[in-house]
């Protein structure tokens, strides 16, 4: 039988979550009497257990401040045995100032549809480009009037006086510069596409602003469809990392269109701790088979990594037509479907608990368990070597 002990304590300034080796007796485990956290920065300490997890709310923690949460000898397991002296107490320093997360995600229709039907009136006082900028930049006010925490766009947000998508810009620039004056204004991250040039090739990048209107980073796009003749001459730069992103809620992380064939990816991010993984996207097609493909795969990617995903995509407003086909969502960490644009353009947002876990019976192990541990304790990366053999293609 594993040692009873605590195995990881996260949280935030308000809360702390405790996870134990084995499952809990849950009425001494939610008894606040059996847990001390000095210095006491508490209100009320509310504690809810179940299965290995107990959750400790009603703190008021200060964010770096180092605190040492001291377990009593009657919390024990299910058979009755208490935890070991040597394992009663541990240290917790937050770093979050929140994990309940208003996400938001920005789902305008293709500049060709949103011409054909809504650029007249006094939209035409200006070029249908800026006019459309100044459509998309009202879904990004209406994501921050809500008090979303962080909005993100879809791939191709912007266009130039010949309706080119995503020429060129930099940072700052036209675009970025629009999102940072309303990442400040309404104090929430925004992710954001853009194309700039790099040593002479046109590279994709996302980038993230903080709440304050500064650049937090940028993730330069992997994949890039190979059949295409600008990749094939080198017109094309890739990136080759796959950062993570420190918020003021967690990690987050970000993939663009065609990284969508790579199945590695989400899992490297959630191995990387990931929270949310974004995937702004112009993913399209006419037939439904189209859809149900992209919304099995990122479920999937939910599902597996236990983590939230949320693609963002444009809408259209003629169902069954060519081009994107919206369903801009946000899944969390179990792949249901939280929040859902649908077709037509629009926002969706939800709140998103991210303490809140995935929670299984199994998984290799007695009792109920986190299904985020379990997957990368179960994991044997040192035989998974061949998927980075390039020689490898599947036939």
């Amino acid at each position: 039988m594993e040692e009873f002990k605590v195995i990881e304590v996260t949280g935030c300034v308000s809360e702390i979550t405790l996870s134990f080796s084995r499952d809990l007796d849950i009425e001494k485990a939610r008894q606040p009497e059996n847990y001390v956290i000095q210095p006491p920065d508490i209100s009320k300490m509310e504690p809810f257990a179940i299965g290995k997890i107990v959750r400790i709310k009603g703190l008021k923690l200060r964010k770096g401040n180092e605190y040492r949460i001291k377990i009593s000898d009657k919390i024990t397991d299910t058979d009755g045995n208490p935890l070991p002296p040597e394992n009663r107490e541990v240290v917790f320093t937050p770093k979050y100032v929140k994990r309940k997360v208003r996400i938001t995600v920005v789902q305008p229709l293709w500049i060709d549809e949103w011409m054909k039907y809504f650029y007249y009136g006094e939209r035409k006082n200006k070029p249908p480009h800026q006019a459309y900028a100044d459509y998309i930049n009202g879904f990004v006010d209406e994501a921050g009037e809500i008090k979303s925490d962080i909005v993100c766009l879809p791939e191709n947000p912007y266009f130039d006086e010949n309706l080119k998508p995503s020429p060129p810009q930099t940072i700052p620039g036209p675009f970025y510069n629009q999102m940072a004056e309303r990442a400040a204004k309404y104090s929430m991250y925004v992710i954001g596409c853009y194309k700039e040039i790099v040593d002479g090739r046109i590279c994709r990048f996302a980038f993230i602003i903080d709440r304050n209107g500064n650049l937090l980073g940028k993730y330069h796009k992997v994949h890039e469809p190979s059949g295409m003749e600008r990749v094939k001459k080198g017109e094309i730069g890739l990136g080759n990392e796959m950062p993570v992103f420190e918020t003021d809620f967690g990690k987050i992380a970000i993939m663009i269109c065609m990284d969508q064939v790579s199945v590695e990816m989400p899992r490297i991010y959630a191995a990387k701790g990931a929270d949310i993984l974004f995937l702004p996207d112009s993913t399209g097609g006419l037939s439904t088979g189209c859809e149900m493909n992209a919304m099995l795969r990122v479920q999937a990617w939910a599902l597996d990594n236990c983590i939230v995903v949320v693609p963002c995509r444009n809408g259209r407003l003629i169902d069954r037509a060519p081009g994107p086909f919206g369903r801009s969502c946000i899944i969390d960490r179990t792949g249901i479907v939280m929040a859902d644009a649908g077709r037509y353009d629009g926002i969706a947002s939800c709140i998103i608990d991210l303490e809140r876990r995935r929670l299984v019976y199994g998984y290799g192990a007695a009792g109920i368990n986190d299904a985020h541990y379990r997957i990368f304790i179960e994991r044997r990366p040192e035989v998974l070597k061949e998927i980075t053999d390039p020689k490898l293609r599947g036939r």
